[in-house]
């Protein structure tokens, strides 16, 4: 059977992920109420989450090798919740509301954007590739 992971916020907040054999991680990460995290396989095999942390800020979790969190340096907006896929260049590309409600993504060799654009209050963003 196809493999695969779902990643999830439990009650106590600690997003969690499950694969297709029922093994389930606890990734040490603590989300923000009303938002969920957001997962992607990339080419290399590597499945990273984007997540947007109990203090708002926008982290992404590698969760093959070396479980290396990365700190995007950004906030996003409450009650919203990030997109990420993989970045034609290699590596994850990360998208998600900031709190004025504009655009903001972040890929590891680029840093962050802020694009201006505006969203509707509360809407999140999809990406895909």
């Amino acid at each position: 059977p196809d493999g695969y992971r779902i990643a999830y916020q439990q009650a106590d907040h600690v997003i969690r992920t499950v694969d297709s054999s029922g093994a389930r991680n606890d990734t040490g990460l603590t989300g923000l109420g009303s938002t969920s995290p957001a997962i992607t396989t990339l080419p290399t095999g590597e499945i990273d989450l984007s997540v947007i942390g109990s203090d708002n800020k926008v982290r992404v979790l590698s969760t093959t090798g070396s479980d290396a969190v990365i700190d995007t340096g950004a906030t996003a907006a409450n009650a919203t919740s990030p997109t990420i896929a993989p970045a034609a260049g290699g590596g994850f590309v990360t998208a998600w509301a900031d709190q004025g409600a504009r655009l903001d993504y972040f890929t590891p060799g680029g840093g962050l954007i802020v694009t201006g654009l505006g969203l509707a209050f509360g809407s999140s963003p999809a990406w895909g590739r």
